[in-house]
């Protein structure tokens, strides 16, 4: 996958075109921007989600005093071979409030899913954003096919990095590639939450 961070002061925006071989998707950590596209404009709220067309091109505009903060994942990136299907055309924008939600209560574990077959029709990459309890713990495992971006949103955690236990927060982010032995849990009571991106979508859970 392809990460990166835009930081938009208001009336400063950014063209970003979508390879016709890749999905692209971006989310607003923080502050407000407007998308334009070929069909048309779209307010982009915080913690808003959007799904770009393949081989189109867009412009994120910030658009109010705060800057907006939004995260973009390109999957596969440029110059990738042909991989899985991506998503069907037209460009989906949603507020995680309206999207698909699935409460795991043994384990405390709130999923909200955003880029995936059933959304946005994708088999690229599968996003989502999960809520930890104070309690919750996945134990150590890895993706034998397929990398993770993980970025933090809310309360604190810890996660396991080169088998060393890191602190995280808001703002913070981790990447593990293929095969890349991971753990994470909350840190304290109050709990976390953070957003989560596989790619491809189709991927396996090996336990170490």
């Amino acid at each position: 996958m392809l990460a990166e961070l835009y930081r938009l002061a208001k009336g400063a925006d950014v063209e970003l075109p979508v390879p016709p071989a890749s999905d692209r998707y971006l989310f607003v950590l923080d502050g407000r921007a407007r998308l334009t596209g070929r069909d048309g404009q779209h307010d982009l709220e915080p913690r808003a989600f959007a799904s770009l067309t393949s081989g189109a091109s867009y412009r994120v505009t910030g658009v109010d005093g705060d800057d907006a903060l939004v995260l973009s994942v390109t999957a596969p990136p440029p110059g990738t071979p042909d991989g899985p299907r991506g998503g069907g055309g037209g460009t989906f924008v949603a507020h995680p409030a309206t999207l698909p939600v699935v409460e795991e209560r043994e384990s405390g574990k709130r999923r909200v899913y955003l880029a995936t077959e059933q959304t946005t029709g994708t088999r690229r990459a599968h996003g989502m954003i999960v809520t930890y309890r104070g309690d919750t713990v996945t134990s150590l495992h890895h993706h034998p096919d397929a990398e993770s971006l993980f970025v933090f949103l809310d309360g604190g955690g810890v996660v396991l990095i080169g088998g060393q236990e890191v602190p995280v927060g808001p703002g913070q982010a981790v990447y593990y590639g293929f095969g890349d032995p991971h753990a994470v849990r909350s840190r304290d009571a109050g709990g976390m939450s953070f957003l989560e991106f596989h790619v491809p979508a189709g991927y396996s859970v090996v336990d170490v």
